[in-house]
């Protein structure tokens, strides 16, 4: 059956999580989770647990829309490529994955913004995950996340 606009509106079928004060820092060598440390919205389909972790409550469909914001703190020249995933049980979704490009002090913040449609199961544990993608070599730690600015939500469409 399909979840009714007043059961979403109701907010039981809605997650709004968001970074308020805090930022994460990103790497080149391994996707580093985004940490939800302010809540908007926390329905009862879901759980927020370790700061990182979403877990659903109720198997069904679910649209997901997250936005991360990063900025490239650096006074040279150099490209940085940041590449953002969800993952559902440690593993990737399909078709979640965005990249966004910075290089320079003064063009240095970039945003990627996804939405997909998938079907959940009760137990699974979403996740927003991002990593430096270029440059591949050395040790790059200078990219993070834009306090405010990144943010995921999770609405259930229907009933599995």
């Amino acid at each position: 059956s399909n979840v009714k606009l007043v059961d979403v509106l109701e907010n039981e079928f809605l997650l709004d999580v968001y970074q308020s004060g805090s930022t994460t820092q990103l790497n080149n060598s391994t996707y580093t989770s985004i940490d939800w440390d302010a809540q908007a919205i926390v329905g009862s389909n879901y759980t927020l647990s370790g700061g990182t972790n979403v877990s659903i409550n109720s198997s069904g469909t679910y649209q997901i829309t997250y936005s991360i914001s990063s900025d490239y703190n650096t006074s040279n020249n150099q490209r940085r490529v940041v590449r953002s995933r969800l993952a559902l049980d440690g593993t990737e979704i399909p078709r979640s994955g965005g990249y966004s490009y910075h290089r320079r002090t003064d063009e240095s913040e970039g945003t990627i913004t996804k939405t997909i449609i998938t079907s959940l199961s009760v137990g699974s544990i979403i996740r927003l995950d991002a990593i430096i993608y270029y440059p591949t070599s050395g040790t790059i730690t200078n990219v993070s996340t834009i306090a405010e600015d990144s943010n995921i939500t999770i609405t259930k469409l229907n009933n599995g």
